[in-house]
């Protein structure tokens, strides 16, 4: 596996940091103890042993793991593992002491045992409040520069490209007299350019470092020319502009900013409810409806509400004495909100996102959507790319808008760990290179990209990403088309499941934590969650296929478990996932054992649960039923419900059962 250069280098450095601290607190342990330089023997004690001291002290972080995470991630369990190393050396220290390999006395062993956990807790407290501060002011706008006071803001650019395009875009930016823009500086990818100057600007490094390029300089906007060809690349660099916290621009040249092409303010066809309200007919109708069915807390608008998270999400909302809407198709059924239908305090829309009509009517008064309807799953999704691109892309962009009309505070958005695609053995966090291997991953990454770029400057619409680990688990809404759960009944059920390839990494979230980090991701503070992308799930459920199938196979004694070695999903990725515990406090409750069992127990008690292969229980055979095409363009949507799709494309609707009532022909599915 190859180490990113700036990764290692971030590692040598913190390395090079405890090391100095271990010698700083070893020869002041020796001070303290003896009022002031000790004498022999004890001076040629300390000195002999200090390498040995340091040496091992940094063998024992790097066994506890200390080097693995970024340390503005640093939270309690880093904390524990820095006294854990800590307490190891003093016992190892005393220890020697004891028997009398050493000449260290027992005060100094104490001492620099206290005094190396304040040491290297400390440095990682004062880098994690320096970026949080970063942070804080980002989510004000970003640092801003003034020539003097009363002066215009000055924004503070980077160029990408410190070629040809680079060059001419400087020299428009001089020509116009910059207009409020203060070039810092050029990214490029040849080595060769580094360090040197370009019409009088720096080339600072290259755009694989341009997180810390951004956070350092600080940077306000970064504008890449359109001359960069390839899409990726650009959709890739722009993301991990944002999580920096800057914005991004993408020009062919600097008058498009100065026209207003990317510019501050929003457009002049930004249009919101508050814009229409001295309209009669607006107070009348739109704006009494609103009043009337706001109070003083909004609901919660929950997309997807019957499925397999939404079930969990809407329970535990309803616990907590929040109103709640969902809406839905109940294209997998209302069986997973079945004992919460008659709740005072939930509304029930039967609708589809990609309706205009079903979305504007659910979030007309909400404050918060948490955003779960969605074709979820690889699989589910290669059945009709039309299809999924429709719910999974087009209805963000139909929800985002209706959300900025109406002024719904915050959205909280299912996304999923599967964006970071086929990776090495490092473990991702979320400002990783992303690396889709299929459809459902690719219409993620663009759902994340439009909620981030059209809510910028709206001044309303918090957008919060969560990308989702592997989920399993018992739900109110079954699935067992998931890898724990589908190995799970196969063992009960059956006796023996199989396995293709076995050393793929998965990250793994029991459905009840994944509805848990909704609802945090929902209520927290604005300045902790706006803007935000968190990964879902515990760095200790980390697993590798064949790890899952051990366990299951644990669980129900006398399971088959065949290999196979042909891999159908070529998918491989360890995550982190210390940024959603030290913002949110964020902790699974439910470990793979646990969630196993569970489902084990139910399979168990629930004779219906043991048809684990019908398709009311997976989403890729509810799909496929929905998606069936017959011969002469018929498409079949639901019981005694068709489409005829002739030439002209339009649609007629035939109900095969008298009085049936016509329900939202649009396929849009539950989250799992």
């Amino acid at each position: 596996m190859v180490v990113p250069r700036n990764k290692v280098l971030k590692r040598l450095t913190q390395q090079g940091i405890d090391i100095a601290i271990a010698s700083l607190v070893w020869c002041f342990s020796y001070a303290l103890r003896f009022d002031g330089i000790p004498g022999e023997p004890h001076y040629s004690t300390m000195l002999l042993l200090l390498p040995m001291v340091v040496v091992g002290k940094l063998g024992l972080n790097l066994s506890f793991g200390l080097y693995r995470n970024l340390w503005h991630y640093t939270s309690l369990r880093e904390s524990i593992q820095i006294t854990l190393s800590a307490f190891s050396a003093a016992m190892i220290l005393g220890l020697f002491r004891t028997v009398g390999v050493i000449g260290v006395p027992y005060g100094v062993v104490i001492i620099d045992g206290a005094f190396y956990v304040l040491g290297i807790v400390g440095i990682r407290v004062v880098r994690r409040i320096q970026v949080r501060r970063q942070k804080y002011y980002r989510s004000l706008g970003g640092p801003r520069h003034s020539k003097e006071d009363g002066a215009e803001e000055i924004t503070r650019v980077l160029i990408v490209g410190a070629g040809d395009t680079g060059y001419n875009m400087i020299r428009e930016l001089k020509g116009s007299g910059g207009l409020g823009w203060e070039l810092v500086g050029l990214v490029d990818d040849d080595p060769s350019k580094h360090g040197t100057w370009l019409h009088g600007y720096p080339i600072l490094g290259s755009t694989n470092q341009i997180e810390s390029i951004v956070r350092a300089a600080p940077i306000d906007q970064v504008l890449i020319p359109m001359s960069v060809a390839d899409p990726a690349f650009v959709r890739d660099l722009a993301r991990r502009v944002r999580g920096a916290g800057a914005k991004v621009s993408l020009l062919s040249g600097m008058r498009g900013l100065f026209d207003g092409f990317g510019g501050h303010g929003g457009s002049s066809t930004d249009l919101t409810v508050r814009d229409l309200e001295n309209v009669h007919e607006v107070q009348a109708t739109l704006l009494t409806s609103m009043r009337e069915n706001g109070g003083d807390r909004g609901p919660v608008l929950v997309t997807g509400g019957a499925g397999y998270i939404g079930s969990h999400l809407v329970r535990r909302l309803l616990e907590n004495r929040h109103r709640v809407r969902v809406l839905d198709n109940f294209m997998y059924g209302r069986h997973g909100l079945d004992d919460v239908l008659s709740h005072p305090h939930l509304e029930i829309a039967e609708g589809d996102i990609c309706n205009v009509r079903d979305v504007v009517a659910t979030v007309k008064d909400v404050e918060t959507v948490v955003a779960l309807a969605a074709i979820v799953g690889d699989p589910a999704c290669g059945i009709d790319a039309e299809a999924t691109l429709n719910l999974n892309y087009e209805s963000t962009k139909i929800l985002l808008e209706a959300c900025k009309f109406y002024g719904v505070g915050r959205i909280v958005f299912a996304s999923s760990c599967s964006v970071y695609g086929a990776q090495d053995d490092d473990l991702l966090n979320e400002n990783s290179p992303l690396n889709p291997v299929s459809l459902y991953a690719h219409t993620r990454i663009l759902s994340e990209d439009i909620l981030f770029d059209r809510s910028r400057d709206w001044g309303c619409v918090e957008p919060v990403v969560l990308r989702l680990a592997t989920v399993f688990g018992l739900s109110p809404r079954m699935r067992f088309d998931l890898v724990v759960n589908t190995m799970t009944a196969r063992a009960v059920v059956d006796g023996s499941f199989q396995i293709y390839g076995g050393d793929q990494w998965r990250p793994f979230v029991h459905c009840h934590d994944a509805a848990k980090a909704f609802y945090l991701a929902a209520f927290a503070p604005s300045a902790v969650v706006d803007r935000q992308i968190f990964n879902v799930g515990s760095d200790r459920m980390n697993y590798q296929i064949s790890e899952i199938g051990q366990l299951v196979a644990t669980e129900v004694p006398g399971t088959i478990v065949e290999s196979r070695g042909e891999v159908e999903d070529r998918r491989s990725y360890r995550v982190s996932f210390g940024k959603i515990n030290d913002y949110l406090g964020f902790q699974p409750t439910y470990g793979l054992r646990g969630g196993i069992r569970e489902i084990v127990t139910a399979l168990e008690e629930d004779p219906h649960l043991r048809g684990y292969d019908h398709p009311a229980f997976s989403n890729v055979q509810s799909l496929r039923s929905q998606f069936s095409q017959a011969p002469g363009g018929v498409r079949t949507v639901g019981p005694g419900v068709i489409i005829m799709d002739p030439q002209d494309g339009q649609a007629d609707i035939s109900l095969t059962e008298p009085g049936q009532r016509v329900r939202d022909l649009s396929v849009g599915g539950s989250t799992g």
